[in-house]
C-alpha cells in the first residue's frame, strides 16, 4: 500500500453476502485494494479477544475464528501459559447491519503503519534509520 494514503478496514452487506473491504485513500478519492467474501447475511461472525489487554486477535465468519482461537489457546497452554490462553474470548453474533457497525468500530485502523518507518527515521540524525529498527 501507498505510504502516501491512509487506509481502512470494514465489513459490509452487498445484497445477500457480507465482504471485508480495505479502502485506501488516493488522490483522486478512494480505491479498493481488497475485496472479500466472507458469510451470508443470516450467518454468524465472530471476534477473538484477549480480555487480559483488550486486544483484537481475529474477525469474520465464525468458524474462522472459533478455529483460529482455539489454535491460538492451544498453542499458549502448550508453551505453559494457561492464563493467557483463558483470557481469549470469542464472541459470536448474527449478521446484521448494526452488529457489523459495531464490529467495523472494534476494527477499526488509520494506516498510520505504513508511515511509521518514515517517521522513525525522521527522528534520527543522519543514519536513515531509526534506533534498533530492523528490515
Amino acid at each position: 500500500m501507498s505510504s502516501k494514503g491512509r487506509s481502512r478496514a470494514r465489513y459490509a452487506i452487498d445484497g445477500d453476502a457480507v465482504r471485508y473491504l480495505v479502502e485506501i485513500d488516493v488522490p483522486d478519492g478512494v480505491a479498493v485494494v481488497r475485496d472479500d467474501p466472507v458469510c451470508r447475511v443470516g450467518d454468524e461472525m465472530a471476534v477473538a479477544w484477549d480480555s487480559s489487554g483488550a486486544v483484537l486477535l481475529s474477525h469474520g465468519e465464525r468458524g474462522r475464528v472459533e478455529q483460529r482461537g482455539r489454535s491460538m489457546r492451544d498453542a499458549l497452554r502448550g508453551s505453559g501459559h494457561h492464563d493467557l490462553a483463558e483470557a481469549i474470548r470469542i464472541v459470536a453474533f448474527p449478521v446484521h447491519e448494526t452488529a457489523l457497525e459495531e464490529l467495523n468500530r472494534c476494527i477499526a485502523v488509520t494506516g498510520r503503519v505504513a508511515d511509521l518507518e518514515g517517521r522513525l527515521a525522521h527522528l534520527t540524525s543522519g543514519s536513515g534509520a531509526a534506533p534498533g529498527a530492523r528490515h
